[in-house]
């Protein structure tokens, strides 16, 4: 039977260091692009008095503050010596945590919106035409397209996170490891691995059958525990008898 996840803190070891640096650029460019947006849907809105208009600039603004409380609570997640773990008798579970869990959810409604609000113009006539009379006008008529295109996109992670999943996980069982995450996950048995590593923001697992990695804020938990962990057990054999209940102790220990 599995646990619910809980933050285990392992004994002082070389860990991950955060890399140095604040969210507050990424905050600066989030105020100035809203600021954008606001005169330039709402110059158009005025001119126009449409409430479609006005409902497409609500969802471009509600999209860009969940997708900087998206980044904010993935920054968060991550802390050194700190892992996020689930454990079953034979298996142990380090996930992407919940924090951005409500965000994502609001993701789909957000999007529907969007693509509605994109529809409603278009039917209208409200989407193309000269500057000024319009939201979209001369080539930034492509623009449109990339507008459509994100609210379809953000649909499918938001029903996922809907369905209890936020994507990202490492599982490590008595057989091997399971990484899923986006275009990089894999997996390998443990007879398979031939280390396991840490550089440049990214944790990589070298196996004969290929290799997988994962962003140091994809998970969250760290990601140098996290490879010791998986060096520590494709060198002792033995050792994998003992993952599950007995992975919390070693991780509580250090002794890896």
């Amino acid at each position: 039977m599995e646990l619910g996840s809980t933050d285990v803190v392992v004994p002082p070891r070389a860990g991950w260091q955060a890399p140095k640096g604040t969210l507050t650029p990424l905050y600066v460019i989030a105020a100035v692009v809203a600021v954008i947006i606001v005169v330039w849907l709402g110059s158009v809105t005025v001119a126009t008095g449409s409430p479609a208009i006005a409902l497409f600039a609500l969802s471009v603004l509600a999209l860009m503050g969940v997708g900087i409380g998206i980044l904010a609570a993935k920054a968060r997640a991550t802390r050194p010596l700190v892992v996020r773990v689930a454990a079953t008798t034979d298996t142990v579970t380090f996930d992407a945590g919940d924090g951005t869990r409500p965000l994502l959810r609001s993701l789909a409604p957000i999007g529907v919106v969007m693509l509605v609000s994109l529809i409603a113009l278009l039917i209208r006539s409200e989407l193309y035409g000269e500057s000024g009379e319009a939201v979209f006008s001369g080539v930034g008529r492509f623009g449109s397209v990339v507008f459509f295109a994100v609210s379809v996109l953000v649909i499918p992670p938001s029903i996922r996170a809907w369905r209890g999943s936020t994507g990202a996980a490492l599982v490590l069982s008595r057989e091997g490891i399971t990484l899923s995450v986006p275009r990089t996950g894999g997996s390998a048995a443990w007879a398979s691995i031939g280390d396991a590593s840490f550089a440049s923001e990214r944790a990589t697992v070298l196996a004969s059958t290929g290799s997988f990695s994962w962003a140091s804020r994809d998970l969250a938990s760290d990601p140098v525990v996290l490879t010791d962990l998986i060096r520590y057990y494709a060198e002792n054999p033995a050792a994998r008898t003992t993952i599950g209940s007995g992975t919390m102790e070693l991780l509580h220990s250090g002794r890896f």
